[in-house]
């Protein structure tokens, strides 16, 4: 059943197939009906091509085209999902079109909300939502906008479910190589697919709380300031762009020992030219960058005379020097 409207809202031009003979039956205008409710078995006269009047009635499923037809606005039927696709955070829907359709309104929500958000005034039967949340289930819904005067809106009653996708979890990067010297640990590790960037996360054995620095960009790094002989653990993090992927876990770790401080022997001192107050000496050498300076230790007795009891009394001096020679004065 077609309807076409003239300027008149109650002279409406109705076309519909006569499901007796098939013809096109056209009735212009339509005659007035006291009660529109009591219209499921109506009969309505108008003309064919011929001047003969004929008498049709009209069918129960047509009675609500009669209401409109007569200068009721009607109610447009509520527009079906036909496809639904999603993203991580984007859902996109398309719907049947609705004749006399002004527009539509998109509703959604998310499972565990009990409000809809609405998009008003989408044009065409297409539409996609953003900024959701990932692996997240969502209704959605649409509603054919009538114009308030001849159609009304569609009922809302109807809706689809429709599940974001989830993010993709990158994988852990393991740490292949590492350098470590007495104060300074550096790492390397494996490049990881679509990682943004990494966390270096590390703690001292003795430690509970990891000290973590963020977005490095390449695939090592170098922490200096490290205690001599020490334990500490290491752990990296890929970073998603949190838009497809996430971070990685950073449930594995790895063990680094710092060098320890080397301790060295004791040089061997060699007695050089003395005087009556002055000592030179010298001692055995060793390579750098093993040395920066040497320690002096030496002590000093004197004797001491005191109600005929003798004794010795020590001091001990201790000073650095650069050079493996030295004199006493």
């Amino acid at each position: 059943m077609t309807k076409n409207n003239d300027s008149t809202p109650r002279a409406r031009r109705l076309e519909f197939e006569n499901l007796e003979n098939r013809e096109l039956l056209s009735v212009s205008p339509i005659m007035p009906i006291d009660d529109v409710a009591e219209t499921r078995n109506v009969a309505i006269y108008g003309t064919t091509n011929t001047i003969e009047p004929i008498k049709f009635t009209l069918p129960e499923e047509f009675a609500n085209e009669l209401s409109n037809a007569v200068g009721e606005p009607y109610k447009l039927a509520q527009p079906k999902i036909s496809t639904a696709t999603s993203t991580t955070k984007t859902i996109s829907v398309e719907w049947n079109a609705i004749s006399d359709a002004v527009d539509y309104n998109v509703m959604y929500r998310i499972s565990t909300d009990k409000t809809f958000t609405t998009v008003e005034h989408v044009t065409g039967t297409t539409f996609t939502i953003t900024n959701l949340t990932p692996s997240a289930s969502y209704y959605v819904k649409v509603v054919a906008k009538g114009d308030g005067v001849d159609t009304l809106d569609s009922v809302d009653t109807s809706s689809k479910t429709v599940k974001t996708q989830a993010l993709k979890a990158l994988a852990q990067p393991k740490i292949s190589t590492f350098t470590a010297t007495t104060n300074s640990i550096e790492v390397n590790w494996n490049s990881v697919a679509d990682a943004v960037n990494y966390d270096v996360m590390y703690r001292k054995s003795t430690d509970k709380a990891y000290t973590t620095v963020e977005n490095v960009s390449a695939t090592n790094y170098k922490l200096e300031n490290l205690d001599a002989g020490s334990s500490y653990y290491f752990k990296i993090v890929a970073n998603g762009d949190n838009e497809v992927t996430k971070d990685s876990a950073d449930t594995s770790s790895k063990t680094i020992k710092t060098v320890a401080l080397q301790k060295l022997a004791t040089p061997k001192v060699t007695a050089g030219a003395t005087t009556t107050k002055s000592i030179e000496f010298s001692w055995t050498r060793f390579p750098a960058p093993l040395i920066t300076t040497f320690s002096i230790v030496f002590l000093r007795t004197k004797n001491l005379r005191r109600s005929n009891t003798s004794r010795t009394r020590t001091s001990l001096l201790r000073t650095s020097f650069r050079a493996p020679l030295i004199t006493l004065r």
